[in-house]
């Protein structure tokens, strides 16, 4: 049965109608370029820090970096383009939807269901003393490929970032010199 429209004035909060797949939490909003860079700051900055830290030989935190820094980096899009994603699900939803083929979304799923191997803590304890065994979720290898796979994918993200966002410089400037 097909949905029906509401002619109405959207809101800033208002979600989209009729996204598919478990996508109607993306919500539209204005554009907001300020957050958009500075959202790209950080993940740059976070791309250097999981590098500093592979050549530390952190590979935990540098696996967390490098997860924080993807998320930002997609949310600079986001950003940019006047959305919100309430979840995982719907940010790739969203950039398979507007980037396809742009980002490596299926090795950022992996990347986003692996942990860090931690050595203890109280969750290791619980489960240790519970007899839970660890699931072994999907992943790249070792820790450290992990790392250097999660740091590459970033990369990635924030060098297809910053290209999209020059574009749309460019766009900006382009249609500013035309006559109306």
């Amino acid at each position: 049965m097909p949905e029906q429209s509401k002619s109405k004035d959207k809101t800033d909060s208002e979600a989209e109608p009729s996204q598919p797949n478990g996508a109607s939490d993306i919500v539209r909003r204005k554009p907001d370029s300020e957050n958009a860079y500075f959202a790209l700051t950080v993940a740059a900055d976070l791309l250097g820090s999981a590098q500093s830290k592979m050549g530390l030989k952190d590979y935990a935190g540098s696996l967390v970096d490098s997860k924080n820094c993807i998320r930002m980096s997609a949310s600079a899009l986001l950003y940019k383009d006047g959305y919100v994603a309430g979840t995982f699900e719907s940010t790739l939803f969203y950039l398979e939807k507007n980037y396809a083929g742009m980002f490596p979304l299926e090795d950022w799923k992996i990347i986003e269901n692996m942990t860090p191997e931690e050595k203890g803590g109280l969750f290791e304890a619980i489960s240790k003393a519970l007899g839970i065994k660890k699931k072994q979720g999907a992943n790249f290898g070792t820790e450290k490929e992990n790392a250097e796979t999660a740091a590459r994918v970033a990369e990635k993200f924030v060098l297809t970032v910053r290209y999209i966002f020059e574009a749309h410089i460019e766009e900006e400037m382009a249609e500013e010199g035309k006559p109306e």
